[in-house]
């Protein structure tokens, strides 16, 4: 009896407990088309997040002796190996604008600025997002959304360890 009821604590103590169940990301990468820009921001787990930078982009360099002037470099290049967004083959650089903790959902929320860029018909779109398969390998799932209402793209995307890419060309204007 005493044996159950520890092993329901444990389970259901966040700090002793083997982590969250979910292993996904998810992002939203949208165009204006007024304004000619695009502009992505992704939210993750903190922990998933910490774990997969110690294992890429630190290489086992403590992340708590991190000076928060090199935070930015060191997210940049996190996201540069991982997330590729493409234009008619011509890669956007995701550039480090702000970044939020939510500490009672465990979530970061990573705004990366807006980047100048005009899309017309016929151009060709590709998003690959490859954040934490290194680390949880199938069991973590990559959710996207991919706005660019000019071109009636209002998508929902799963990206998978499988299928980590998404190609869009741009149709008629609506």
């Amino acid at each position: 009896m005493i044996s159950g009821l520890f092993l329901i604590a444990i389970a259901l103590w966040p700090s002793i407990s083997v982590g969250h169940p979910l292993k996904l990301s998810a992002s939203l990468i949208e165009y204006d088309h007024k304004k000619k820009f695009i502009r992505m921001e992704c939210r993750v787990f903190l922990d998933d997040f910490q774990l997969s930078l110690s294992s890429s982009v630190l290489k086992g360099r403590e992340r708590t002796k991190l000076k928060e002037s090199e935070k930015p470099r060191i997210i940049e290049a996190y996201f540069k190996d991982l997330y590729h967004i493409t234009v008619n083959g011509k890669r956007i650089r995701l550039k480090f604008d702000s970044m939020k903790y939510m500490q009672a959902q465990n979530v970061l929320e990573i705004k990366f600025a807006r980047v100048p860029l005009s899309m017309k018909k016929g151009d060709k779109i590709e998003i690959k997002n490859m954040l934490f398969f290194d680390d949880f390998g199938s069991q973590q799932s990559n959710r996207m959304a991919l706005r660019i209402p000019h071109f009636g793209i209002n998508q929902r995307l799963i990206g998978t360890i499988y299928e980590p890419s998404f190609s869009f060309k741009m149709g008629d204007l609506k």
